[in-house]
């Protein structure tokens, strides 16, 4: 499991630099909404979650010259595996617990200037 999770940690890593890099993710024109790294990673995740790899077309590989499946390789189960994950990786983002799914310690969170308990507004 945890080579599984590596694995699917370091390619979600790869996606979300590619993202961050590329002009294609650059603001969309006028009229179009933005995403951000987090909702581009969010929508992997829905694809991922709605079964796209048990029986989708498949994936080709974008570096490739001739078309490469890259999800050629799974077995039925490693791919239902995988639409599982994704299903948990999706509700764990729902619910705001991105840091578990990137494997890092839950962000503290930021101390606001709070009133002291005698001041009602």
């Amino acid at each position: 499991k945890q080579w599984y999770q590596r694995r699917v940690r370091g390619s979600l890593e790869l996606i979300v630099e590619r993202c961050a890099r590329s002009k294609g993710f650059s603001p969309l024109p006028p009229g179009r909404p933005h995403l951000n790294a987090a909702e581009v990673l969010r929508r992997v995740f829905e694809l991922v979650a709605s079964g796209f790899v048990v029986d989708g077309p498949g994936l080709n590989d974008p570096c490739e010259k001739v078309p490469v499946d890259v999800l050629a390789h799974l077995t039925r189960q490693e791919r239902e595996d995988l639409t599982a994950s994704a299903q948990y990786a999706l509700r764990l983002m729902i619910f705001n617990q991105l840091y578990k799914i990137l494997g890092i310690p839950k962000p503290t969170p930021a101390k606001q200037n709070q009133l002291p308990p005698s001041v009602m507004l």
